[in-house]
């Protein structure tokens, strides 16, 4: 490869017009495009011209074997380098989005995973993007690492919000809602849907651990049965006191606006809607209805008292 072929690929690179270069290197247009065209060759001030112009070494514009290195131009290296951060930074960008969707998942946080695949096409970008910069002899290995170490994390997260983290056996579910229904004494219609999760190690919210909820819904006879038993129990509370508040699992999912019931039963006092007398981990079951909705919420978990 000539100089001026050299000279040409290293313009081209820097985004440089001939009369640019020729200002840079104090010559003019005229005898930078003779040393293009190799009619001339630069004498040797014009050489330390263009190395410090072009930001190349004397070997590289003079060396017959060795091929020029194309870099990036602005446009190209700035979309580079936004790729390669939002890559990067995509994974934990979805799991905080994860954890502040949590209260509208009731707490199941795999059931978020699925914003993992919002940020997959990011990855993809960075691969693609990185291939194209391949094709024109411009490195960018740091575009195809990023994509191609990120977008299966991504894609994997993603997925584990389609594996169920309830039980599918009604049995359980309605087993669960007897057990509540023997300890608090609320007598708890059949549901016609009822969504059941158990969490083995329990999940955290605030300062409660739930080991156990479920949400059941249900036809109109029934819900007729229960707002009845409801409205005329003093085990049921219409506004949650603000006493209350911290002792109820997700409650910053309800709106001050909404149609509520609550229950909250400390399973050692066997006492309701109270703050607890005693300090450690204090086991409770708690229920709210929904009656806009016709939805029971039902919780069974602890919650770390201190005096």
């Amino acid at each position: 490869m000539t100089i001026g072929e050299k000279i040409t690929i290293y313009r081209n690179n820097r985004g440089f017009s001939q009369d640019e270069l020729a200002y840079k290197v104090g010559a003019n247009a005229e005898l930078l495009r003779a040393w293009e065209e190799d009619r001339e060759i630069p004498n040797a001030v014009h050489l330390l011209a263009l190395k410090s112009a072009l930001g190349v070494g004397i070997d590289d514009l003079l060396s017959d074997n060795k091929r020029p290195v194309k870099r990036m131009s602005g446009k190209q290296k700035a979309l580079s380098l936004t790729l390669f951060i939002s890559s990067c930074a995509s994974f934990f960008i979805a799991l905080i989005l994860a954890l502040i969707l949590l209260p509208l998942s009731n707490g199941n946080f795999a059931k978020n995973f699925w914003v993992f695949f919002l940020f997959a096409p990011v990855a993809i970008g960075s691969i693609i993007y990185g291939f194209m910069l391949k094709k024109k002899g411009i490195s960018a290995k740091k575009n195809l690492i990023a994509g191609f170490v990120v977008l299966p994390f991504l894609l994997i997260y993603g997925c584990l919000c389609f594996i169920p983290s309830s039980s599918g056996n009604p049995a359980a579910a309605n087993e669960f809602l007897q057990t509540v229904t023997t300890q608090t004494g609320v007598a708890i219609p059949e549901g016609e849907n009822i969504n059941y999760y158990e969490y083995k190690t329990g999940y955290t919210t605030f300062k409660s651990t739930v080991y156990a909820e479920c949400t059941v819904t249900f036809n109109r006879e029934n819900t007729t049965k229960l707002y009845d038993e409801i409205t005329s129990s003093s085990k049921w509370e219409k506004i949650l006191p603000t006493r209350l508040v911290g002792y109820l699992p997700n409650v910053s999912r309800f709106s001050n606006e909404g149609n509520y019931y609550y229950l909250i039963y400390n399973t050692y006092s066997k006492k309701y809607n109270e703050i607890p007398s005693e300090e450690g981990r204090v086991p409770f079951i708690a229920m709210l209805y929904d009656c806009n909705n016709n939805v029971l919420y039902v919780w069974d978990y602890v919650v770390d008292c201190v005096k």
